[in-house]
């Protein structure tokens, strides 16, 4: 009797399809997420909030660093930086995600300048923060 219920719900093929869904989503959203907040130190986020930089919100390990907002009055509105700029290379190396270029500014030491090379409107422009 409950085998005859399933075969003919239609609810069942949903279920089946939710679950296949959900597994593979799922660690876009905790895993992946997780691994990177712990891979990104304190102090880099907040050398981003201290120029005034607010990127997109970061779902995989690939999002590309397009700024999402720059504070007023901030060293960042101050040097030109506009949202929707793209970074592409941090003191001229490549930088095809946000995470690394979260990595590559936390390697270059405190005392030296960090210059920030973006794509806006097809052109390249480059602004030096200092730290």
């Amino acid at each position: 009797m409950i085998a005859t219920s399933v075969k003919h719900s239609n609810f069942f093929p949903f279920i089946i399809a939710c679950v296949f869904v959900y597994c593979a989503v799922a660690p876009l959203f905790t895993e992946q997420t997780v691994r990177e907040k712990e891979m990104i130190p304190e102090d880099t986020i907040k050398i981003f909030q201290d120029w005034g930089i607010l990127f997109i919100t970061s779902v995989t390990r690939r999002t590309p660093p397009f700024i999402d907002s720059v504070r007023p009055d901030s060293e960042a509105e101050k040097l030109g930086l506009l949202p929707d700029d793209l970074i592409v290379m941090v003191n001229g190396q490549l930088t095809p995600s946000l995470s690394a270029v979260e990595h590559r500014i936390h390697q270059i030491p405190s005392d030296e300048p960090v210059t920030l090379t973006i794509e806006r409107a097809a052109t390249l422009r480059e602004m030096t923060f200092q730290r």
